[in-house]
């Protein structure tokens, strides 16, 4: 069986939107916008005879790629649309100089992945509830001038640049943003994002010799969206992470594997990473 494989476009977004609505994955139209303006070459649509049945993006980090929203339609899923479209991404990022490709796997594409060549890195636990009221000292809101230094802090302990994401991410919701401080330098930032059914937290970066600035960040952003569903992603290896979390009585929901193409990762400093930015971008 032969596919079409295009660039999606703008004009796309209505279906890529059913293709998320249809696996509830809680992304938004505003998640799809954000891909199409980080990588406008990166996002692509699958058709059998002129009929739409699958998506996927990807996105470049220098060195480093990132596959999401593996996405095809049930109705012919089993016939190979999936694969044609990894490999299609796969293609475009190795020859944009990508050494290593990471994904999240949902559990039932885990061996899908394996086939072409992914290797386990971690789970990647997830977490929702009802955000509460929570102590919060040494935080402030973020502002555009901060951008610098969260961005250096983000590459120091993520191990690639993500400053235009984190910078759109601010622009987006700037009001869900906030810093941690001690002494006028920084040491801890986190970024919230308005999802399909919940606000999402992520990414949550700190110095993990400040555990209780790293609590305080997040009981800043709970208090900013108190009343409202939450949604966070951890990486299993920062327990102090989870203890946070689960301190505040959110609770487990399946869980996704961080999955890498080309080598094991082994760059990122885990302990620094209390959150990740988005489970469909890296």
């Amino acid at each position: 069986m032969s596919f079409n494989i295009r660039v999606m476009t703008h004009n796309d977004i209505d279906f890529a939107m059913r293709l998320i609505d249809s696996v509830r994955w809680g992304n938004t139209r505003a998640d799809i916008e954000r891909s199409l303006f980080y990588e406008p070459h990166g996002c692509f649509v699958a058709s059998i005879d002129g009929v739409d049945v699958g998506i996927v993006n990807s996105f470049l980090y220098d060195d480093v790629g990132f596959i999401g929203n593996l996405i095809v339609e049930e109705g012919v899923r089993g016939r190979g649309v999936g694969a044609a479209l990894m490999s299609h991404a796969i293609t475009r990022l190795t020859s944009e100089g990508a050494t290593r490709i990471r994904l999240d796997a949902v559990q039932e594409a885990v061996p899908l992945y394996k086939r072409l060549g992914f290797m386990k890195e971690y789970w990647s636990l997830r977490f929702s509830g009802i955000a509460t009221h929570g102590t919060s000292h040494g935080v402030r809101p973020m502002t555009e001038e901060d951008l610098g230094d969260v961005n250096g802090l983000d590459l120091f302990y993520s191990g690639f640049d993500r400053g235009q994401k984190l910078r759109r991410v601010f622009g987006d919701s700037p009001d869900l943003c906030f810093v941690a401080e001690l002494g006028g330098e920084m040491k801890g930032f986190i970024m919230g994002k308005l999802g399909a059914s919940a606000v999402r937290f992520g990414p949550w970066v700190c110095d993990p010799h400040y555990d209780l600035l790293a609590s305080s960040l997040f009981n800043g952003l709970m208090s900013r969206v108190i009343g409202q569903r939450i949604w966070v992603g951890v990486p299993e290896y920062n327990m102090t992470s989870v203890n946070i979390i689960q301190g505040n009585c959110l609770e487990p929901l399946p869980s996704s594997l961080r999955m890498c193409f080309g080598g094991l990762w082994g760059f990122e400093k885990i302990e620094g990473l209390f959150a990740i930015g988005a489970a469909d971008k890296g």
